[in-house]
This record gives structure tokens, C-alpha cells and sequence, in this order.
């Protein structure tokens, strides 16, 4: 007879490790130093010598004809192996991670035009960092100086230089929608906002960087600082002219990636083109300043928002023109503009929406993903002009999203840009953020700040959002073996950088085999050793990499059965395996119970008792919450100071809260500094000047108050955890909440927007223009360029529209 367990009400049997508070079982060795990272990496086996060091010489003009590099001197100094141009290296032009248009193809190391200020021009290879370091600063060269665009909106005017020659313009990609659609005819009243979702910079804790070395095998071995193993192969692979099974990949342990991270860097094709070439490991690891200026950006958007409602605060339409900065090469960063799009009908019935797309390229590092990648910069558009019309129309903010939402029973919901939401309750994920910062109370105090002429006033902001996680490819792999001790190795085709991957999963394997979690290890980030896998990137691993571990499990545990029964002389259906005590017996016979141990060992003659799965959830899922911010603002300096942050995130069913509260304190963290201290800026002659930490403000935890973190559950019926991602979830909803609190602290100036990151300078300015009554109005009108994309078609031509779908799904998964 089969053997049933009781489940409670969440589908979880009692006693069941899921849902508990587990330790993290991964930090202990990163906490000693035992866990190396790329620069802790033993290159000294591979070559009596040792390894080289690559010093990358970038060119410190945005945009000139490159004439000459000149490294006679810097090759005559001590320690310098080679330097190498592009003639040297001799590797073609390469995309990275996606493809926009032919004519964007980057070289590893520029040929005969530099189009930003840290583009590489040569590579020293010498035997110490410090002799390359000193050998780079000798390097030269002659640039002849073209015109230089840093703004998107001026690169899109019809007479801006090309950066491109062949090209013809600036416009690196368009996505237009069938319309127009006439909001001033169906609506009441339109509310209008020019918003600026500024550049940020990644600033992961560990910098990027990768290493190569020739195997004894005569492979090609790579230690990329990646978030995508798989994805760095086969790039690579192409890049190089290699057979992808001529590489073997190994990512060592990852100091934060948050999209940076993802796919083909081309400093990686130079350093394991040299290591090809010249026999050699190579080695390159980049300072904090390189890596400000070298690594994708993330965000850079204008955003012109137009929104409908009625005089009872319906939404009737939504109208957006968003320009895009994809930098000096565009990449995925392009492609996220698309995202945006996507994303545009967040958690509201608009009836209807016109998204029109143009995206720049300019003289400025390229753009990226950086963590939300599209999915925040739709959530601040969206939740800046549903704040401003509450203002407008004299509504709560609180009030006005309950009236719009999507209802809890209009689930499967398809959006109208094509998204299919799987499962949602807005309204309760904001009430519960109300009554936790206790609303009316927060909105009598801010009524008495300002009856008694307090200088501090206080501003309550109010962000509801929905994002997509586990966008574009949604398959994943996972294998289960048991080892001859008893304990469990997981190998997953995901990429842990700090998520907590090998808790994650090891609960999962002792839930279903009582192995406990300490006696199971993870093994990823190698591509012989894990045959396949797409990575880590857009809130994925849970719900298709922990899926695949569960069902891979279930193999495992199948098989397990199986062997058993042979043991023991018994039917499969009648043999137990408990996880509460990590044996398996005979149904009802306690004393012919096995271990784990003694079944690997009786399987050891027959091969390893493993089970093997590649899930595949056939869509993406829809995680979502409500943040309210509550914040101080001096009116003298302009300071911001904010006091409460109430995070309501709704990721699905929780596998561990312990680290979804870690996910969630991080993504804060993220959010809230974009909205308070964060951004890069170039000067107009495209000199990057927050290329440090001196100049770009990135966050501590001095800047922040304790965050108040809760999750509610709402289970997708995508897969078999209920799990969605929540590794975005609070950067998303984080931004808009405190901008939309620090432009509610001054609305009573009749301030109707801000834009970010909103700095004591920029909040004093706009508090001293509105004493001298002289309040900049939200709105101008966009530019020329959307009255010449042609609706409504999508793209240029049939070809494209392919390759802007492709991109757009690229960009999901990031």
C-alpha cells in the first residue's frame, strides 16, 4: 500500500522544514576567507612563471578618430611582458551579451574611433599589477577629438552628429505603439510629468574581472566574476572562433553582480584571448574608479507620463514617450526600455495605454541591467504620475490606487502590453502597509508640523507595484546525488552571488530526504561539472532552479524507493522514506530501516543514486507589494532624513523568511539610495565625474534607518514551490515611495514633482524657487523625435521586430 503524509492548509506536511527560519548554511566560509573570490584564485599551478596581470589603457577622450597608440616606452619598462592594440589582439568586434543592431558591434580594444571616456584602446600584460599599472600610464596616444553627445534627448535632434557614421543617426531602437490614443477625449482631466530616472552605477562590493589560463588538458580554463557561466561560455566561445566545448568555465565565489554581471564583458574576450595566445594565465582585476567607468551603467531614462482620469479619479489612459541612453554601445541596456513598456500597466485598470519607445546612443559608458532592470524605471513613472494626480485632483494617494487597481478576482490577467499576471491582491498588500505605519496618524502629525511652523516637515510617500521575475528563458537544471556519507550534493545551473542558493536548495533536498542542511552542498558556477544552466538574473533562481531541485529530489527520492525495495524485498508503494528521521524502512516495520549512507553504498556497484531535472515553467511570474515612506525634510538645508520605511513585498509562497528579509533589505538599500544620494554624471565634454566613492554617493547603513520588512503570501500556480522572485521586489517598490515622500513633505509650496536622486541641494533649490513663487511646472512637451516614428508599426521592419521581441525577452530575465 502506498503511504500518504498529511499536509496542513499551505500544502506543506507537519513539521515540514519549508517556511522555517534557516541559517545560511554558505556564510561561514565566506566569513573565515576559506571562500575565494576571482582575485583570491591560485594561478600559480598552471604555469612555472605564474600569472600575468592585464592593465587595460583606456582612452580618456568620449568621442575622437584614433590615430596612433604609442607603447614603445611603456613596453620597455621592467616587468612588461607584451601591450597589445587592436592589431595586436586580432579578436573581430562582438555584441556581448545581446545584439541591438549590426552597426553597434564593439572591438574588445578600439580600432580607429573611441566613443567613450574608459573605452580600452591597449592591454599591458605584465608580471606584477604594479609594473602594469605603471607601464599603462606611459601608453599614448593621438585622438583626433569629434563632437561629443552626453544627453540622449540632444542626440535624438534630427541634426546631432552620428556616432555612428553608418548608422546615420542616433536612434539605436524604437518600439511604437498602434495609436494615438487621445487621452484629453476620454478623460476629465490630464495630468502630465517630464520624470528623469537618472544613471546609477552598479557598485558591486566586488569589482569585475575575470582570469584565464591554458588547461592541462588543452581547454581554455576561465574564472569569470559572472553571473551567467553558461551564457559566458558560448559568448565567449563565438567570440574567440571556439568550439564552446573548448572552454571550461569556473566562476569562483561572486561579491554582488544585481544584472551588472550578466553575459560577455569584452575585457573577458582580451584577457582570455592572451591567455590563449600566449600560454600563460592572465588575470585582470580592476580598481573602483576602472570599474565606475568601464562596467555597464544602469537606469538612464526620461520619461514623459500622461495620465488620464475622470473626476471621481478613474484612470481612463496612459500615455508615455520614453527616451532611452543606451551609451556609447548599445546592449541589453537598450532593450530594457522595452521592458519598461512592458511593465507600464503595473497594478492599475488603465482602460488604456500608448507606450512609444526611442533609445540614444551617446558618448557615455554603455548601459546595462542593474538590479529590476526596466521593471523599476516603470513602477517610479507610474506611481510619480498616479501621486501627482491625487495631488491634482485632491484624492488620497491611498485612496486613489484602491479605486484603480486590478481586482483580486480578475486573475490570469492579461495586460494590455501582453503580459499575463498569474496571481495578485494589491489592495491587501496596501492596506496592510497603511496600518503599519499607521496612516492617519502619520497624515495628523505631518497637519500639525504644519499648523506650528516646525522646520522639519514630514512627508508620508505611498508606492504600490507589481514586476516580472523569471522573464524570458524559463527553463532550469538541477541534479541531486547522494554521497557514500549519507549527505546530498546539489548541482544547479543557477549562479549564487550572495542570494543564499545553497540554503535555498539544501532545504529543499531535506524536506523531501530528512538529510539535514548542513550535510548538503551546492555545486554551480562550473560548466563540466553542471551541464547546462542559464544563470542568475531577474529573480529566477527559486521558482526554476529550487523547482528543478524539487523535482530533481523526487527523482532522487523515486529511485531511492526503488533501490530500497530491491534491499528489502518489498513492494516500491509500501516503502517510507521519513524526512523526520532521514531513514527509509518497510511501511509499519521499523527495524528494516536504512540510512541514506547504507543505500549509497548498495547503489555504489550500479552507479551513483542520483535523480536529474530540467524544469520548465512556461511563463514568468508576478511578484508584488506596497512600500510607504516616511520622511523628514529640513527646510533650512534641504536635508533629507528618512525615519520609517514599511516594505509589504508578496513574493509567492516563502521558502525561507530569513532570507527573504535579507533580499528585501538589500533591494531597500538599493532603492532608497537611488532616490536620496545616487547618480552618475558626465561634464558636457563627456568626462565622467562620480567616478569614485569620494564623488558617486553610495549608501552605508548610517544613511538608513531600521527597515520595517513583511511579506504576505500569495502562491503562483507557475510551479511547484508557489515561489516568485523577491530579489528586485524591494528596489522596485522602494524608490518611488520616498520620492513620492519627499515631494509630498514640500507639496504644500504647490511643488508637484522632483526629480531624482532628490539631494539637499536640489530639495533646497525647489523650496527656495517656490518662496519666490516661481514653481517649475512638471510638464514639457517631448521631443520632435516621437512625431517622426511611424505608428503603427514596431521597430523598422519585419526583422526587427523579431530581434526587439528577442531583446525585450532578454531583458525580462535580467
Amino acid at each position: 500500500m502506498g503511504v500518504t503524509t498529511p499536509t496542513t492548509a499551505t500544502g506543506r506536511r507537519p513539521g515540514s522544514i519549508l517556511g522555517t527560519r534557516v541559517l545560511r548554511t554558505e556564510d561561514p566560509a565566506l566569513l573565515v576567507g576559506t571562500a575565494h573570490y576571482l582575485a583570491d584564485v591560485d594561478l600559480g599551478d598552471y604555469h612555472p612563471d605564474g600569472a600575468l596581470h592585464a592593465v587595460f589603457v583606456r582612452s580618456d577622450v568620449a568621442h575622437g578618430r584614433l590615430i596612433a597608440v604609442h607603447t614603445d616606452d611603456a613596453a620597455a619598462m621592467d616587468g612588461v611582458e607584451a601591450i597589445w592594440t587592436a592589431a595586436d589582439l586580432d579578436v573581430n568586434p562582438h555584441h556581448g551579451f545581446v545584439k541591438v543592431h549590426d552597426d553597434f558591434t564593439r572591438p574588445p580594444l578600439a580600432t580607429d574611433t573611441v566613443r567613450f571616456v574608459g573605452e580600452p584602446i591597449a592591454v599591458v600584460l605584465a608580471r606584477t599589477a604594479t609594473a602594469g599599472r605603471d607601464a599603462a600610464e606611459a601608453v599614448w596616444a593621438e585622438i583626433e577629438p569629434l563632437p561629443v553627445l552626453v544627453d540622449a534627448e540632444a542626440a535624438l535632434d534630427a541634426d546631432a552628429p552620428a556616432i555612428f557614421e553608418p548608422h546615420g543617426d542616433n536612434l539605436a531602437l524604437q518600439i511604437v505603439d498602434p495609436g494615438p490614443l487621445d487621452l484629453e477625449a476620454i478623460s476629465d482631466h490630464v495630468v502630465r510629468g517630464r520624470y528623469v530616472n537618472q544613471r546609477v552605477a552598479v557598485a558591486s562590493m566586488e569589482t569585475d574581472g575575470c582570469a584565464a589560463a591554458p588547461g592541462r588538458d588543452g581547454r581554455l580554463v576561465v574564472w569569470p566574476s559572472t553571473q551567467m557561466p553558461h551564457v559566458v561560455r558560448d559568448q565567449l566561445a563565438a567570440a574567440l572562433a571556439l568550439e564552446p566545448d573548448q572552454l571550461h568555465i569556473i566562476t569562483p565565489q561572486v561579491g554582488g553582480g544585481f544584472g551588472g554581471k550578466v553575459g560577455l564583458h569584452h575585457e573577458f574576450s582580451v584577457v582570455a584571448a592572451a591567455a590563449h595566445r600566449l600560454g600563460r594565465p592572465v588575470a585582470w582585476v580592476p580598481t573602483r574608479r576602472e570599474d565606475m567607468v568601464s562596467m555597464p551603467h544602469g537606469r538612464g531614462q526620461v520619461q514623459y507620463v500622461e495620465l488620464g482620469c475622470r473626476t471621481d479619479g478613474t484612470f481612463t489612459g496612459l500615455r508615455v514617450r520614453l527616451v532611452g541612453d543606451a551609451g556609447a554601445y548599445p546592449t541589453i541596456g537598450a532593450f530594457l526600455c522595452g521592458g519598461t513598456r512592458r511593465m507600464s500597466n503595473a497594478t492599475y485598470d488603465f482602460g488604456a495605454i500608448d507606450f512609444d519607445v526611442a533609445v540614444a546612443v551617446t558618448n557615455t559608458t554603455p548601459v546595462g541591467a542593474y538590479r529590476g532592470a526596466g521593471r523599476p524605471e516603470a513602477t517610479a513613472l507610474v506611481e510619480r504620475i498616479v501621486d501627482q494626480a491625487a495631488t491634482e485632483l485632491g484624492i488620497d494617494p491611498i485612496e486613489l490606487r484602491l479605486r484603480n487597481f486590478i481586482g483580486d478576482d480578475a486573475f490570469p490577467y492579461t495586460t494590455i502590453p501582453g503580459n499575463v499576471y498569474d496571481s495578485g491582491r494589491y489592495a491587501m498588500a496596501l492596506r496592510r502597509a497603511a496600518e503599519l505605519v499607521d496612516y492617519d496618524a502619520r497624515r495628523a502629525e505631518q497637519a500639525r508640523r504644519r499648523e506650528a511652523g516646525d522646520r522639519r516637515w514630514l512627508g508620508i510617500g505611498v508606492a504600490a507595484y507589481v514586476e516580472i521575475t523569471a522573464g524570458g528563458a524559463s527553463e532550469e537544471y538541477a541534479r541531486v546525488e547522494v554521497n557514500p556519507d549519507g549527505g546530498a550534493t546539489v548541482f544547479a545551473g543557477t549562479a549564487a552571488h550572495g542570494q543564499g542558493h545553497a540554503t535555498s536548495f539544501a532545504m529543499l533536498v531535506s524536506d523531501q530526504t530528512g538529510i539535514p542542511v548542513e550535510s548538503i552542498t551546492l555545486v554551480d558556477g562550473d560548466t563540466d561539472r553542471v551541464p547546462r544552466g542559464g544563470g542568475t538574473g531577474g529573480s529566477r533562481s527559486l521558482q526554476l532552479g529550487g523547482s528543478a531541485v524539487h523535482h530533481a529530489t523526487e527523482v532522487l527520492v523515486d529511485a531511492a524507493r526503488q533501490l530500497a525495495a530491491e534491499i528489502l524485498e518489498a513492494d516500491p508503494a509500501d516503502i517510507e522514506i521519513d524526512p523526520a528521521t532521514g531513514t527509509i524502512a518497510v511501511a509499519g516495520v521499523p527495524s528494516t530501516a536504512m540510512t541514506w549512507a547504507d543505500l549509497a553504498a548498495r547503489a555504489g556497484d550500479e552507479g551513483t543514486l542520483q535523480g536529474e531535472f530540467i524544469f520548465d515553467q512556461h511563463g514568468a511570474t508576478f511578484p508584488f507589494g506596497a512600500h510607504i515612506a516616511v520622511v523628514e525634510v529640513d527646510s533650512e538645508t534641504g536635508r533629507v532624513t528618512l525615519i520609517q520605511h514599511v516594505a509589504v513585498d508578496d513574493c509567492g509562497t516563502v521558502l525561507n523568511p530569513t532570507l527573504v528579509e535579507g533580499q528585501q533589505h538589500g533591494g531597500l538599500a538599493a532603492g532608497i539610495a537611488q532616490a536620496l544620494y545616487e547618480e552618475v554624471r558626465f561634464d558636457d565634454d563627456g568626462n565622467p565625474i562620480t567616478s569614485n566613492f569620494a564623488e558617486y554617493g553610495i549608501a552605508s547603513a548610517a544613511e538608513f534607518p531600521f527597515f520595517d520588512v513583511h511579506s504576505t503570501e500569495t502562491p503562483t500556480p507557475m510551479n511547484p514551490l508557489g515561489a516568485k522572485g523577491i530579489g528586485e521586489a524591494a528596489t522596485i517598490g522602494s524608490t518611488p515611495a520616498v520620492q513620492n515622500a519627499v515631494i509630498d513633505a514640500l507639496g504644500h509650496l504647490g511643488i508637484r514633482h522632483l526629480d531624482l536622486p532628490c539631494t539637499p541641494e536640489r530639495v533646497w533649490r525647489a523650496i527656495d524657487a517656490a518662496r519666490t513663487g516661481t514653481v517649475p511646472d512638471p510638464w514639457r512637451d517631448p521631443p520632435a523625435i516621437f512625431a517622426t516614428l511611424a505608428k503603427p508599426s514596431l521597430g523598422v521592419d519585419a526583422a526587427a521586430d523579431d530581434e526587439t521581441e528577442a531583446g525585450v525577452a532578454a531583458a525580462e530575465g535580467v
